[in-house]
């Protein structure tokens, strides 16, 4: 399989589980936006999933997103992430990355792993779905116990990475 007809693929199994779901999370009162999109990036990256904006965001691009990532850089492979991402604002040093699960990531070289990432990709649905119920953030510690890394805080100095904030509460720095 090559990375076009994966990408192909992937937008007819798992765009069609989410799009179910958009007029119900546009009707909910917590949401002021919801997108459902497949992005291609370059010739061997593409994005597709839904974000969310919660009527709260205090950004434009403050989301909850369900994303599957893939590439065919080396060999074709996915990753699925559900998490809340809000942009990183250099005159403030706001803005975090916080995700709701370790994510899921494999190669996808033959029919088994492709069809293991459908199957992740019906669970993350179902966590992502159980977040947007919420309408805000999993505390921090259910975050971490359903596998996900440190939150990511603010803004350190000029090309620096933010900063993953090990074992820090939300909101509270190690710089």
């Amino acid at each position: 399989m090559n990375f076009d007809s994966l990408v192909t693929r992937l937008e007819l199994s798992l765009l069609p589980v989410v799009r179910k779901e958009e007029v119900r999370l546009r009707a909910s009162s917590k949401f002021s936006e919801v997108q459902v999109a497949s992005i291609r990036h370059g010739d061997v990256i593409h994005a597709m999933g839904i974000a969310c904006r919660p009527i709260w965001a205090s950004e434009e691009l403050e989301r909850l997103g369900l994303m599957a990532t893939l590439t065919g850089i080396t060999d074709l492979s996915g990753r699925i992430d559900v998490q809340w991402s809000q942009v990183f604002v250099r005159s403030t040093g706001s803005g975090y990355l916080k995700k709701e699960s370790g994510g899921f990531h494999s190669k996808l070289v033959d029919e088994a792993a492709i069809v293991r990432f459908e199957r992740e990709w019906l669970s993350m649905v179902d966590l992502f779905l159980r977040v947007a119920a919420r309408g805000k953030p999993s505390p921090y510690l259910l975050r971490r116990l359903r596998g996900a890394p440190a939150d990511q805080h603010g803004w350190k100095e000029e090309g620096e990475a933010a900063s993953a904030n090990v074992g820090a509460a939300p909101g509270h720095g190690t710089s």
